[in-house]
């Protein structure tokens, strides 16, 4: 994405919200699309956790929580991506005394472990111009949050195909990123995460179904 990487990070995806295969298709995927001049590279420093390894984990289940933990020190993960919250935990997500307990049990995984940890969630469909602000639920999690990145497709209207991807940065720590803004590009079998350093908004307009209607209008454009 353009931020350059010095050293690898031993990474883990634990992956709950799709179904195993999905998800194995989306690294291979992605894999083959990238220009990997050491493949080994990654066979050392990525591990994936899906419900064909253990099909009962939650961020609820003590037994597999601690058997997770010890997997993490031996393989000596850096950076654990949890992926995704409602799947990862039963309770109600609008209940703060609940939502609570959720922070408490991602910082005994860091404190064990040490290691950086991302839990992905999804927003709510509230308009609203910072996209953080649109986490789904109490707001514990958004007060555990140390920094966040988001991710929105700002031309949804526009065909699958010419989606782009905005990235938007949150810290504590100081001032955020401005942003990215990507495009998965490639055939299925290989895509590719292609940078698109000075996206801007197209300012041309769509047609609307009045505009089918009276096709004779001059601000109808194809």
């Amino acid at each position: 994405m353009g931020l350059g990487v010095s050293s690898p990070v031993r990474v883990d995806l634990v992956s709950r919200e799709d179904h195993p295969g999905e998800t194995g298709r989306r690294i291979r995927s992605l894999l083959g699309g990238s220009d990997l001049s050491n493949p080994s590279r990654v066979q050392d420093n990525f591990w994936l956790n899906t419900r064909a390894q253990t099909q009962t984990f939650s961020l609820e289940n003590k037994r597999d929580l601690a058997e997770m933990i010890d997997a993490l020190k031996d393989r000596e993960i850096e950076f654990v991506f949890f992926d995704v919250f409602r799947s990862l935990w039963a309770g109600n997500e609008n209940d703060n005394m609940e939502v609570a307990k959720v922070p408490a049990t991602l910082n005994r995984i860091q404190g064990e472990v040490g290691c950086s940890l991302a839990l992905i969630h999804h927003l709510n469909k509230s308009d609203g111009v910072n996209i953080f602000s649109k986490l789904r639920g109490g707001s514990a999690i958004r007060g555990w949050q140390e920094w966040g990145f988001g991710i929105v497709i700002p031309n949804a209207e526009e065909p699958e195909g010419e989606w782009v991807r905005s990235i938007k940065f949150e810290t504590k720590a100081g001032p955020p990123h401005p942003g990215i803004h990507y495009r998965i590009a490639g055939p299925p079998a290989s895509t590719r995460l292609e940078l698109i350093p000075h996206w801007r908004p197209s300012t041309k307009r769509r047609a609307t179904v009045d505009d089918i209607l009276n096709p004779t209008q001059s601000h109808y454009q194809q």
